[in-house]
Order: C-alpha cells, then sequence, then structure tokens
C-alpha cells in the first residue's frame, strides 16, 4: 500500500484535533540521535511534508516545535536527510507566511509590506550567523570538506537549498524575506570552493533579481546589495554586476530617480574597477540601464566617457572637438560627476590605463544599448571608437568585440541603417574595420 497517500488523505480537511495521535507520533522527530538509521530518518521527513501541507496554518503549535527540531538538524552528514529536511523547511515557510492585507478589503497582498513570522526571523538570524561564520573560515584558507567547517558547509547546503526550491518552483514570495536578508552570504558564495553551494547561491540571486518584486522591497534590497560593489573580493562585485542586468529591468517602473541615479554611480564605478572582468560586466550592465533610460543620460555620460578615452593621447582633443559637435550639449548631473572623481590605491599608469579602458567600454555601452537602430549621434561615435583598433590590449579587445556584436545585431536590416552615415564614415569604418584582401 502507499501509506504516503494514506496519510495525505486522512488527513485532508480535518479537525487537527481529531489527529492529534497521528500528529504527535510524526512530529516527535529527532534528527540528532545516531541510534535511528538514516533511511528511517528519511522516511520520517517524507511522511511529515503531507501532513504539513494538509495542516497548513492550523498546525502552528506542531510547527513552532517541528521547527525547532529541524534548526538543530541542518548540519546533519547526509545528504538525503538534508534534501528531504529542506522540503519540511520549505512547507514551514509557507505554513508561517503571514501576507500583508489590503487596508479597506482586508485581503492578502504581496504588494503590502510584510515582515518574517518570529520563528522564521529566529531562522533567520541562525543561518546568517552561520553563513558569516563559514565565510571568516574559508576566507582563511581553510576546506569546506574540514572537520571544523563541514557541518556550516552542511547548514549552508540545507538551508539555500530550501530557499531556492521556493524560487526554483515559482512560490518564493514565503522566502522574499529571508532571501533579500541572506543575499549578501549569497554574492560571497557566487564562487564557493563546493560547486553545490555555488550553484544554490545563483539560484537564489537570479530567482530575486527575476521575481516580481513589490515596491517596498525593491528599496530594502538595494539598501542590502549597496556594500556588495565596494566588496574587496572582485567576484563580488562581478556577482552584484550580474545581479543588476536582470533586477533593474523586471523593476524599472518601481526604482524612483535618486534610486536609478545610485545604480548608475555605482555601475559607474565599477566601470573603472581594476578588475578587467569587473569591467567587461559593467559595460553590458550599464547598456541594459541605458537601453530602458530616458535618452539624456546617453548626452550626459557621453562628455565623462571621451574625457576617460582621450585622456593620455595629446592628439585625441581635436578628435573630441570633432566628435563633441555632433552630441548635444547636455549638463552633467551633479550625482553622475564625482563618476570622474573615482580612484584606486594602484599605480598612476595602470589607473590611466584603467580609466582609458573604462572610457571605450563606456562608449560601447551606448552603442550595444541599440541593437536594432542607428541613432543619429552613433555613426560619429563608431567612428570614434573605431579608432582605437590599434591600441594595446583589452582596448583593442573591447572593440573589436563590441563591433562584432554591433554587426551581429545590425546585419539584416544593414541597407537601412547604413542610411544614417555619410560616405565618409563608412569609408572610414571599412578602412579601420575591414582587413585587406591577401592579394591586395
Amino acid at each position: 500500500p502507499d501509506w504516503l497517500e494514506c496519510v495525505r488523505e486522512c488527513s485532508y480537511d480535518r479537525d487537527i484535533r481529531r489527529l492529534a495521535p497521528l500528529a504527535n507520533l510524526l512530529f516527535s522527530i529527532d534528527l540528532s540521535t545516531e541510534e535511528i538509521g538514516t533511511l528511517t530518518q528519511v522516511k520520517h521527513l517524507v511522511f511529515l511534508k503531507p501532513i504539513l501541507s494538509e495542516f497548513n496554518w492550523r498546525g502552528y503549535p506542531y510547527s513552532r516545535n517541528l521547527l525547532t527540531q529541524l534548526m538543530k538538524a541542518l548540519h546533519h552528514p547526509y545528504k538525503q536527510v538534508r534534501e528531504q529536511l529542506s522540503g519540511c523547511l520549505l512547507q514551514l515557510f509557507h505554513n508561517l507566511w503571514q501576507p500583508g492585507r489590503d487596508p479597506i478589503t482586508d485581503v492578502p497582498s504581496i504588494y503590502r509590506r510584510y515582515t518574517n513570522h518570529p520563528l522564521l526571523t529566529e531562522f533567520t538570524h541562525y543561518v546568517d550567523q552561520k553563513l558569516s561564520q563559514r565565510n571568516e573560515l574559508i576566507s582563511s584558507g581553510l576546506k569546506p570538506t574540514d572537520e571544523s567547517v563541514l557541518p556550516l558547509t552542511n547548514i549552508a547546503r540545507t538551508s539555500l537549498y530550501a530557499i531556492a526550491s521556493s524560487f526554483h518552483t515559482g512560490s518564493g514570495a514565503p522566502c522574499l524575506v529571508t532571501a533579500i536578508e541572506l543575499i549578501h552570504h549569497c554574492f560571497v558564495l557566487y564562487d564557493d570552493p563546493d560547486a553545490d553551494i555555488s550553484q544554490l547561491a545563483k539560484v537564489i540571486v537570479h530567482g530575486i533579481a527575476s521575481f516580481e518584486l513589490p515596491p517596498w522591497c525593491v528599496t530594502d534590497l538595494i539598501a542590502k546589495v549597496d556594500a556588495a560593489a565596494l566588496s574587496p573580493q572582485w567576484r563580488v562585485r562581478a556577482a552584484f554586476l550580474k545581479f543588476l542586468q536582470p533586477f533593474v529591468f523586471r523593476t524599472m517602473f518601481w526604482l524612483g530617480q535618486e534610486q536609478m541615479q545610485q545604480i548608475q554611480l555605482l555601475v559607474l564605478k565599477l566601470l573603472v574597477d581594476p578588475q578587467i572582468e569587473v569591467r567587461n560586466i559593467s559595460k553590458d550592465t550599464l547598456a541594459g540601464i541605458i537601453h530602458i533610460s530616458h535618452p539624456s543620460l546617453i548626452h550626459s555620460l557621453c562628455p565623462v566617457f571621451v574625457r576617460w578615452a582621450n585622456q593620455i593621447e595629446p592628439e585625441s582633443k581635436d578628435r573630441y572637438r570633432k566628435f563633441h559637435r555632433n552630441i548635444p550639449s547636455v549638463e552633467i548631473p551633479e550625482a553622475l560627476k564625482t563618476a570622474n572623481q573615482v580612484e584606486f590605491v594602484i599605480d598612476g599608469d595602470v589607473l590611466s590605463t584603467v580609466k582609458r579602458h573604462a572610457g571605450v567600454l563606456g562608449l560601447m555601452s551606448m552603442v550595444l544599448a541599440h541593437p536594432y537602430d542607428v541613432p543619429h549621434w552613433m555613426p560619429p561615435l563608431l567612428v570614434q571608437l573605431a579608432a582605437y583598433i590599434a591600441e594595446p590590449s583589452p582596448i583593442s579587445d573591447s572593440i573589436k568585440s563590441g563591433f562584432n556584436e554591433f554587426w551581429r545585431t545590425h546585419q539584416d536590416a544593414w541597407s537601412i541603417h547604413q542610411q544614417q552615415f555619410s560616405s565618409e564614415n563608412l569609408q572610414t569604418l571599412t578602412e579601420l574595420l575591414v582587413s585587406p584582401p591577401y592579394y591586395a
């Protein structure tokens, strides 16, 4: 007989007081003892999930005691037990979730501010503390499988698996507050030595970024992830930029002007990051922001990027004047003027090269922000960028990859797009970018 379905059917739509003997038997679980075999513990947790689902909010006294027991067993050494334990945790999140309610109709709504249940808040603080301890030990040079780190690694696997499952199944609202509280750890775990934890962290970050976040949640999330942009670890800064790409697109109608300027300033700071991988990701992120922003943002950023790209070569002043005549003169916002004052504690020559590369990437992001059209300012900008094709790496590499992407997105309608170019611009681009024949 299918005892799992038997438990589900006998507990369906029944008064929990009539099921007290069965509930007392199933909820009296002790995963800390070694006298019970692993297979028995797995079966016990499997039978718990259907009755948890049927009890839902009505079984609060049982849920309270069960969560205490599960928190003590998050470090369980066996993967099968941890996976079933994560399933029970996810169901507890659903049972204890208290969504906000509309003040007029009293109808539950995710768009009304809500907080975690006190039990879930306790669970979140416990996991937050354990993840902080683990990150300190990993950063000190220990491995995830070392004896002192392995229990913390198992706690991370169990808790993150439960949260990631909620987003994977499309029911992330009950775990949303907990996920936001732990997202700064997920950025650090993006490139964790443990492959499972790294994958779970990516799922959670992508799930939050792609979730239909309510307006009140957007403000809290920006305040939470702001510190990741200033992290000393370049992989954390790169993970933050990857998070921004879907997040800004999904929440562009909830972001206010101050919040959008704050995000733009963070991306501009990372555009002049000493790490080349961070700069390349910043280019793609900035292109997405420009794509959904007002066109005036391009005219505000263009003078900044041109100064960055032309700050070494003396002859660049003539090119700047020739190019800048084709860009409307727009005053740079105060929030963006500080972008040109970002400095890093590195050698001056390296800083100049980094800032030149950042200027080229910024100009290229303006081009990539328009994959299917050619605005009036783009032809002279392409000519300006083509002049950097002979620069040393990584500037020349960025130019080549950017133009390859431009040709890929515009080649289908090139007969129409080329009408925006003058014959002189087309000839210049052809001479600089098209290699001559071998027998020429």
